[in-house]
């Protein structure tokens, strides 16, 4: 089985622990919050329910409920349209103050805001994700592209990380600006876990096709 995961390259993007999350929401503990979703047959899964648990309502909001202190991610997925988002939940933690960028302008080419960089080498790759961990920034931050050497670094980058999670049967492959996986699990929860392999280890913004 192959599934087809079209890599936005040009974002409206950033964020900690490497891929921009759609959305980046603070809550104290024991606090909860209704937060603006996508429209349609969507469903919300925590993956750390200890520190919030999540739920998709048909009004296209998504209630977060604080748990615990600590981070989570919640993908959100709409199995007919094919596309997942992701909110990264903070618990009992204040927003950081927005990262100065000029620590990128020799490996990315990019040093103010709006960022505007293009990925040319793994040195970029590391340095976007050692500047986006818990940055606080989120997709509507960041315009991303790639050259081919970029494209290629990050793929034999994600590759490693997808062996090392335990997907040693999985392959990926860049066709255009789509990141294509052979072998993607059928099992919902695997799918999931999967999808945060990868959003780990992106630098841009996931859509299924």
């Amino acid at each position: 089985m192959a599934r087809l995961l079209a890599l936005a390259l040009l974002l409206v993007a950033a964020t900690a622990r490497a891929l921009p999350p759609d959305r980046v929401v603070y809550l104290e503990k024991g606090g909860d919050k209704f937060e603006k979703g996508p429209e349609g047959s969507w469903t919300a899964q925590s993956l750390d329910e200890k520190v919030v648990k999540s739920k998709y309502f048909p009004a296209a909001e998504v209630h977060l409920q604080a748990q615990g202190e600590g981070t989570a991610l919640v993908i959100l997925t709409n199995r007919v349209l094919g596309q997942a988002k992701f909110f990264l939940v903070h618990v009992g933690k204040k927003k950081p103050d927005r990262p100065d960028p000029k620590v990128l302008a020799e490996a990315c080419g990019c040093s103010s805001y709006p960022l505007k960089c293009k990925i040319k080498s793994k040195a970029c790759i590391e340095a976007l994700r050692g500047f986006l961990k818990d940055s606080g920034l989120t997709t509507n931050d960041m315009w991303l592209t790639y050259n081919v050497e970029g494209m290629q670094a990050l793929l034999k980058d994600l590759q490693v990380r997808l062996e090392q999670d335990g997907f040693k049967d999985i392959k990926l492959a860049f066709l255009g600006a789509n990141l294509r996986i052979k072998g993607g699990p059928k099992d919902e929860a695997a799918w999931r876990r999967l999808l945060a392999c990868i959003y780990r280890g992106m630098l841009g913004r996931l859509v299924l096709e």
